[in-house]
C-alpha cells in the first residue's frame, strides 16, 4: 500500500484525482493491517510530513499518522519510541539532517497517541532532556514558537527542578536575539504574535514555579548591562510585563543596593529599558522604569540619572506621537521632567520638538490626543515656574499651548514637590559641577534675563566686594589723602623759605636767586592744581557710580514692566475668551428661547386652523345626516 501511495503521489495526476485516490488508501487503513504493514505506512508519513516539498505532501503525511495512531495503536507505540525521538532530535532526519524545521511539528503531532501507553514516561523525560538543550543551542524565532507550543500543550515536557530555572534563563536569551528586518505591517504583526507565543511560556512556568522569577529577571538584568555590539531585543521587554508587581519594589530595591554592579552597567541597562518604550504590547513597562530610577535617586546615584536623562528624554519625548506608546511614554516624561530641577538642560532639550507635537496632538483629535496634550501642558507651565529665566525662549511654546488650561500654582508646587530627586541641591553639586559654588560664599550669579547682563555684573562685584576689601581700600585711599597733604604742606613751607631766599638775593640783587623764586611758584601752584584734579576724579567717580546704579534700576523696572506686560496681556486674553464663550451661550441660550416661542405660537396657529377644520367638517357631517332623515322621512310618508 505504501509503494501505491508513493507512486500516486509522484505522478502526473491533476491534483483533484491525487486527492480522490489518496483519500481510498486512507480509508483502507482504517480496516485490520499487519504491522510490518503499518510500519512502512508510518516511515512513509514521517518522510512526507518532514521531507515534503508541497503542502499537500505534507497534509497527507499528516493524515496518515494521525490514522494508525487511532486505529494501530500499538503498532504505532512501537514506530514511536524514545530512541526514534532522540535519534529525530539530535541527528535530524534524511538529506536534511539537523536543518529539518518540522521535527517539532511532528512529534507534536505524535504524542497525544502515546501519552496513555507504556512508554510515555520514558517519551516525556527525553523531550525535558532534549529541549533544554535545543534551547541552549539558541535557535531562532521559528524554532521557539514551535517549542513553545509543544511545552504550552504538554507541561510534561517542560523541565524540572534546577533544570527548569536554567530553562527559563536559556529562553530569555533565545529573546534576546530576536529581530525583524521587515517593515512591512503584516511581518510586524506576526513577529509580535509570535515573541507573544514564546513568553506566555515563561508566565505559566513562572505561575506554576515562582522561584524562577528572580533568577530569570537576574538573567535578563545581565543581558540588557552588558556592552555588546549589537543591542539586545526590545521583545525582551515583554518578558518583564509578566512578572507580578508586588515583587517589584523588592527587586529593584536590591538591584539598586547591589554593590557588584557598576554604574556603567546600570546606565546602560536604564537606557535599553526605555528604548522598551518602543514595543507596542507592552505592559506597566512605564512603571518599571519609574520605580528603577526613584531607587536609583533613594540611593542618590544622581550621575546616573543625570546622564540617562539627558541622553534618553527626547527620544521618549518622539513616542508621543503614537497613540499605542503615548502613555507609557507620557508616564516616564513627567518623572523626567519633573523630578530634573536642578538644571533647565533637559528641558531646554526638548524646546524645538514641543511646538510641533503639540501641533500634531491638536490635529489628531482624539480622547487619547486630548490626555496628552492636557498633560503636556501642565508640564510645560511647571519648567516655566521653575525656570523663569528665559522668556525669549519659552515664547514658541507659550503661543503653542495657549489654548490649554493653565494649572494653578498650588498644584505645579506639589507636582515640583512630590517629583525631585532630593530637597537639598548641594547634595548634587559634586557630581553637576555647574551646580558647584562659584566662591567661598557659597553664592551664585544673576539669571540674565535678555538685556541685564552689564547690570548683573556690576550688581555681583559690588555684592561679592568683601569688607576686608573695603578696609584696606580705605587704607590706601587714607595714605594717599596723607601724601596729598603733606605735599601742599611741603609745598608752603618750601615757597616761604623760597621768599625769604629770594628777599635776600633781592637784597643782594642777585638775579639767579629771583629766577628760582618764580619757578618755585610755579611748583606750587602746579601742586594745588594737581590736588584740585584728584578731587574732582573723585567726584566723577561717585558720579558715574550712582548714574550706573539709576541706569540698571531704570532697566530692571523696564524688564519687569514687560514681563508684567505679557502676563496682563495673557490674562486679558484669557479673560477675553472665557467672556466671549459667555457671551455665546447667553445668546445661544437666547436664540433658543425666541426660536421655541416662534415655534409654540406656529404650533398653536396650526392647531386652531385644524380644530376649525374639524369643527367644520363635523357641521358639514351633521347638516348631511339632517338631510339624509328628512329624506327618509319624506319616503316613508309617501309609502
Amino acid at each position: 500500500m505504501d509503494k501505491i501511495l508513493e507512486a500516486i503521489l509522484a505522478s502526473s495526476y491533476p491534483d483533484h484525482m491525487k486527492q480522490g485516490l489518496v483519500r481510498r488508501i486512507i480509508e483502507a487503513l482504517k480496516r485490520t493491517m499487519d504491522t510490518e504493514q503499518c510500519w512502512s505506512m508510518l516511515e512513509l508519513s514521517t518522510k512526507l510530513f518532514l521531507l515534503g516539498d508541497t503542502k499537500f505532501k505534507r497534509s497527507v503525511g499528516k493524515e496518515i499518522l494521525e490514522v494508525c495512531g487511532l486505529y494501530h495503536q500499538e503498532a504505532f507505540e512501537e514506530f514511536f519510541n524514545a530512541q526514534f525521538l532522540l535519534s529525530l532530535l539530535q541527528e535530524g532526519y534524511g538529506p536534511l539532517g539537523k536543518r529539518s524545521v518540522y521535527v517539532f511539528d511532528y512529534i507534536h503531532l505524535g504524542l497525544p497517541f502515546v501519552m496513555d501507553g507504556p512508554s510515555a514516561n520514558d517519551v516525556f523525560s527525553l523531550l525535558r532532556t532534549e529541549v533544554l538543550r535545543k534551547i541552549c543551542e539558541r535557535p531562532g524565532l521559528k524554532q521557539c514558537v514551535k517549542i513553545s507550543k509543544l511545552l504550552t500543550h504538554y507541561p510534561l515536557c517542560v523541565p524540572t527542578g534546577k533544570r527548569q530555572t536554567l530553562f527559563c534563563q536559556q529562553l530569555i536569551r533565545c529573546i534576546g536575539q530576536f529581530h525583524t528586518s521587515s517593515g512591512r505591517e503584516d511581518a510586524i504583526m506576526e513577529f509580535l504574535d509570535q515573541v507573544i507565543q514564546v513568553t506566555l511560556l515563561l508566565q505559566k512556568i513562572w505561575k506554576t514555579q515562582m522561584t524562577s522569577i528572580l533568577p530569570s529577571l537576574k538573567e535578563l538584568f545581565t543581558i540588557i548591562s552588558t556592552i555588546e555590539d549589537q543591542d539586545p531585543s526590545i521583545a525582551l521587554a515583554s518578558v518583564v510585563q509578566y512578572v507580578p508587581l508586588e515583587l517589584m519594589d523588592g527587586i529593584l530595591r536590591n538591584l539598586t543596593n547591589d554593590d557588584s554592579i557598576t554604574d556603567l552597567q546600570m546606565m546602560t541597562a536604564i537606557g535599553r529599558m526605555i528604548e522598551w518604550v518602543s514595543w507596542p504590547l507592552g505592559k506597566n513597562l512605564d512603571k518599571w522604569i519609574i520605580a528603577l530610577l526613584k531607587n536609583l535617586a533613594a540611593v542618590k546615584k544622581f550621575s546616573i540619572l543625570m546622564e540617562v536623562t539627558l541622553s534618553k528624554i527626547e527620544r521618549v519625548f518622539s513616542k508621543l506621537l503614537y497613540p499605542i506608546l503615548r502613555e507609557g511614554a507620557v508616564s516616564i516624561l513627567r518623572y523626567m521632567l519633573l523630578s530634573f530641577q536642578h538644571s533647565h538642560e533637559a528641558f531646554h532639550l526638548l524646546l524645538p520638538h514641543i511646538p510641533r507635537v503639540v501641533a500634531a496632538l491638536q490635529k489628531e483629535n482624539s480622547n487619547s490626543a486630548s490626555r496628552c496634550l492636557d498633560q503636556l501642558a501642565e508640564l510645560i507651565h511647571c519648567m516655566f515656574f521653575c525656570f523663569s529665566g528665559f522668556p525669549d525662549l519659552y515664547e514658541p511654546l507659550v503661543e503653542a499651548i495657549k489654548g490649554v488650561p493653565i494649572p494653578n500654582e498650588d498644584r505645579i508646587k506639589h507636582l515640583l514637590g512630590q517629583n525631585a530627586w532630593t530637597s537639598q541641591k548641594n547634595e548634587l553639586a559634586n557630581l553637576y559641577p555647574r551646580l558647584a559654588s562659584k566662591s567661598d560664599t557659597g553664592k551664585i550669579g544673576l539669571i540674565n534675563l535678555g538685556n541685564t547682563c552689564y547690570m548683573n555684573s556690576i550688581l555681583q562685584a559690588l555684592f561679592m566686594a568683601s569688607e576686608e576689601g573695603g578696609r584696606e581700600g580705605g587704607r590706601k585711599e587714607g595714605r594717599k589723602e596723607k601724601t596729598k597733604k603733606g605735599g601742599r604742606k611741603g609745598g608752603r613751607e618750601g615757597g616761604r623759605k623760597e621768599e625769604r631766599k629770594e628777599g635776600r638775593e633781592k637784597r643782594g640783587g642777585n638775579k639767579e636767586g629771583r629766577k628760582e623764586g618764580r619757578e618755585g611758584k610755579r611748583e606750587r601752584k602746579g601742586g594745588r592744581e594737581e590736588g584740585r584734579r584728584e578731587e574732582g576724579g573723585k567726584k566723577e567717580r561717585k558720579k558715574g557710580g550712582r548714574e550706573g546704579r539709576r541706569e540698571g534700576g531704570r532697566e530692571g523696572r523696564r524688564e519687569r514692566g514687560k514681563k508684567e506686560g505679557r502676563k496682563r496681556g495673557r490674562e486679558g486674553e484669557k479673560k477675553e475668551r472665557k467672556e466671549g464663550r459667555k457671551e455665546g451661550r447667553k445668546e445661544g441660550r437666547k436664540k433658543e428661547r425666541k426660536e421655541g416661542r416662534e415655534e409654540g405660537m406656529e404650533g398653536g396657529r396650526e392647531g386652531g386652523r385644524k380644530e376649525r377644520k374639524k369643527e367644520e367638517r363635523k357641521k358639514e357631517r351633521k347638516k348631511e345626516r339632517k338631510k339624509e332623515r328628512k329624506k327618509e322621512r319624506k319616503r316613508e310618508g309617501e309609502e
